[in-house]
Formats: C-alpha cells, structure tokens, sequence
C-alpha cells in the first residue's frame, strides 16, 4: 500500500513536520537531489536570477513531487516541475 505525500514527509522529516516548514537543516538532511536535478536548479537560479529563499522553495516543492511520485532523490525532472510552479517572477 502506497503510502500519500503528507505521510512520507511525517514519517521522513525531523519532528514530523511538511516539507513545506523544514529549515535549512531538515532541506539538507532529507533533500538530497541527483546530480542532474543540482544541474537544473543551478541552471534555473542563475537564469532566472531567484533569491535564495525562492531556491529554497523550489527545493521543497520538488522534494513534495518526489514524494509524491515514492522517490529517494529529487530528479531532474522534479526540479524542472518545481520551477514550472514557480513561474517566471
């Protein structure tokens, strides 16, 4: 049985808590990425110009698709989606 997104992220996270509250510590601990997925944020950071706290988000919001999709490591492509929410602002 397939556990949801929200579950993943209490069962993973420190003090059971959503991707969407992890400080810097919880995004380093549970958020690690493939090398291809760094390449792409870094690509997208510096294209777009975001401010770190925007990075960040990005980072959480590919963490929940991962989850989503019962994933270890955020992909590319989770980072790619993230960015797509993220729009051009």
């Amino acid at each position: 049985m397939a556990l949801s997104a929200l579950a993943i992220q209490y069962k993973r996270n420190p003090d059971s808590i959503p991707n969407a509250r992890l400080d810097a510590e919880g995004i380093r601990l549970v958020c690690e990425m493939e090398k291809e997925a760094e390449k792409v944020l870094k690509q997208s950071y510096e294209h777009y110009a975001y401010s770190v706290r925007a990075r960040t988000k990005i980072i959480k919001v590919a963490r929940t698709i991962a989850d989503m999709e019962n994933m270890e490591k955020i992909d590319a492509a989770h980072v790619a989606e993230a960015v797509a929410y993220r729009g051009f602002h």
